[in-house]
C-alpha cells in the first residue's frame, strides 16, 4: 500500500510513528511523507540526531506496547486476589473469610450509603422519644 504526500505530491509507504505533540505541530490534518516530515521537523530546530532519538521504530513501539500489557496483565492478576469495597475503595484478600470481613467493613465503612439511612433513622427515633415525652406530657394533664 502506498499514499500520497499532500505537501510533495509523492508516492510513499507509511513509515514514520511519531509522539502526538510532535505530529500535531507538523502536520496539521495533513499526510506527509518522510522526506516532508523530516523537512518540517528541521525547521522547527529539531537535528538529525534529536530526530534519530525521536523517530519511534516499530520494534519500540512493539515493546512498549508489551509493557503496557503486561503492567495491565498484572492489574488483573491482582483484581482476582482482591475484593474492596466500591464505596472507600477498602481491599480485602480474597480469601474463605473475605465474605466476612466485607460485611464487617460495612458496618464501620463511612461513605457506604448505608449510614445515611441510619443516620436518618436516629433522628425519626430522636422525634418518635421527643413526640413520647410530650404525649406523657399531656396524659398527666389531662388524667388530673
Amino acid at each position: 500500500m502506498s499514499c500520497v504526500c499532500q505537501n510533495c505530491k509523492r508516492k510513499f509507504k507509511v513509515d514514520f510513528n511519531l509522539p502526538d505533540y510532535l505530529w500535531k505541530r507538523i502536520t496539521g490534518k495533513k499526510l506527509l511523507c518522510g522526506s516532508c516530515i523530516v523537512e518540517k521537523l528541521e525547521s522547527l530546530g529539531y537535528g538529525a540526531y534529536f530526530l534519530q532519538d525521536l523517530i519511534i521504530s516499530p520494534k519500540t513501539e512493539i515493546e512498549a506496547l508489551r509493557a503496557q500489557l503486561a503492567e495491565k496483565d498484572k492489574k488483573i492478576e491482582r483484581l482476582k486476589e482482591k475484593t474492596w469495597c466500591a464505596y472507600c475503595g477498602f481491599e480485602i484478600d480474597l480469601d474463605d473469610s473475605a465474605a466476612s470481613k466485607i460485611s464487617e467493613h460495612i458496618k464501620m465503612c463511612s461513605k457506604h450509603p448505608i449510614r445515611a439511612y441510619e443516620r436518618h433513622c436516629e433522628e425519626l427515633e430522636k422525634e418518635n422519644a421527643e413526640l413520647r415525652e410530650r404525649l406523657k406530657a399531656s396524659e398527666k394533664g389531662v388524667i388530673k
